[in-house]
């Protein structure tokens, strides 16, 4: 099985982006994680081996997980001031991912600009305001950094 891993902050363009790569006649199943779905499984190592061996069970080819555990991350520390996701948490979920096939993970950047005016524009609610996007960028772009030379995975950062 294909997991592609999209990532980045609101208003950057993963629906968009996930949007044409299924436009290209890609055939995926696209998954993402509900706050519902996180209170009744809290382990994230539990929640992405069910949702893994879910899809390898059902004969998905490629898995599209529009955010995962970057996000976990990333919206813990900005956005609710705590570690929800330990870095050596998301070293588990990529070895465990990679044991179902290959994994991919693009992180989607912009300027914050550019993402503040898109979240306004679709009535955007959850960030509050541009400077609290801000501080979720500063962390996505320390991540990356850091993905890019820790994880075992196909990393790529397309600018949108």
């Amino acid at each position: 099985m294909n997991i592609i891993l999209v990532e980045g902050m609101d208003g950057v363009g993963k629906s968009t982006f996930i949007g044409n790569f299924l436009l290209d006649g890609q055939t995926a199943v696209c998954s993402h994680f509900s706050y519902e779905d996180v209170i009744k499984q809290p382990d994230p190592i539990i929640r992405y081996a069910q949702l893994f061996n879910e899809m390898s069970t059902n004969g998905c080819t490629t898995l599209i997980l529009d955010r995962g555990w970057y996000s976990d991350y990333v919206y813990g520390l900005a956005v609710r001031n705590k570690e929800e996701i330990s870095m050596s948490t998301i070293d588990i979920l990529e070895r465990l991912a990679m044991g179902y096939g290959s994994l991919t993970t693009f992180f989607l950047t912009t300027s914050v600009d550019t993402a503040w005016k898109r979240c306004k524009c679709r009535g955007e609610d959850y960030i509050k305001d541009k400077a609290m996007l801000k501080t979720v960028n500063d962390v996505y772009q320390k991540v990356i950094k850091i993905a890019k030379t820790q994880s075992p995975s196909t990393i790529y950062e397309v600018r949108t």
